[in-house]
Order: structure tokens, then sequence, then C-alpha cells
């Protein structure tokens, strides 16, 4: 198991006898996270969905049972997707 980076703070908690650890990590630069609520649904299962967004947020924590989250963790590495995403879709300059 890769080790947590030393600069994050662990949080430990028990969830219904479970040990929980977790760490808080921001939303990757340029994004917002949302919190969506739908309102009525559709009287129909192919008509648009309506959702509204009930709050915003920019950093999230993130759970793992009896181990802190570390790199390998999928949530943590779709998080980085942005920016490696930007990397490899970046112009080229001509040498």
């Amino acid at each position: 198991t890769p080790p947590t980076p030393l600069h994050l703070a662990v949080s430990s908690v028990s969830f219904r006898g479970r040990s929980l650890k977790g760490i808080r990590t921001a939303v990757p630069e340029g994004y917002v996270g949302l919190v969506l609520e739908e309102g009525q649904p559709p009287l129909m299962p192919s008509a648009e969905r309506q959702l509204q967004v009930k709050s915003t947020f920019e950093s999230l924590m993130v759970w793992n049972l009896e181990r802190a989250p570390n790199a390998t963790d999928e949530i943590l590495m779709a998080l980085r997707w942005p920016k490696i995403a930007e990397g490899i879709h970046a112009s080229v300059a001509d040498e």
C-alpha cells in the first residue's frame, strides 16, 4: 500500500463499529463540486429530468475502511485526470 503523503492530515472516525480513515482533498483547479437535487420526477421514463444546484463545494473527504486513502484510490486518480488531460491535449510548440 503506498503511503499517504505526510502533508495530508488523516482523520479517523468509527461508523457502525468500523474504523474509517480519511483525507480532505480539493476539487481540481477550475472546477467546482455540485450537490444536485432532482425536482419532480418526469411522468415518462424517457422524458428529460430536471436537476437544480442545491449547493457547491471546493473540497471533499475521501474515506477508506481501516487505511488512509492514498494515490492508488480511484477517486483521487479521477480528481487528477483534468490536469493530465490538459497536458495530453495541449498544443506542442514547433521547434
